[in-house]
């Protein structure tokens, strides 16, 4: 039915996004623990990671929505 169609279409993009955001948790957490590292140059860093992963989310959220996935 048209409900199992917009889930399919939208499967693939969830997934991708749902890698992007592990990328991004991961080298916000590389980061984090990067003790070598200025600690203004790695707090720079983290919060630019942390704003496209904020956009990959909320990109995420309307495609989920879209879907008529609820959160």
């Amino acid at each position: 039915d048209e409900q199992n169609k917009k889930l399919m279409s939208a499967a693939p993009v969830l997934r991708n996004i749902g890698t992007q955001m592990t990328e991004l948790r991961k080298a916000m957490n590389y980061y984090t623990n990067k003790q070598d590292m200025d600690p203004e140059e790695r707090r720079i860093k983290i919060n630019q990671l942390a704003a496209k992963y904020d956009q990959v989310a909320a990109q995420g959220y309307k495609v989920a929505q879209s879907a008529g996935i609820n959160r």
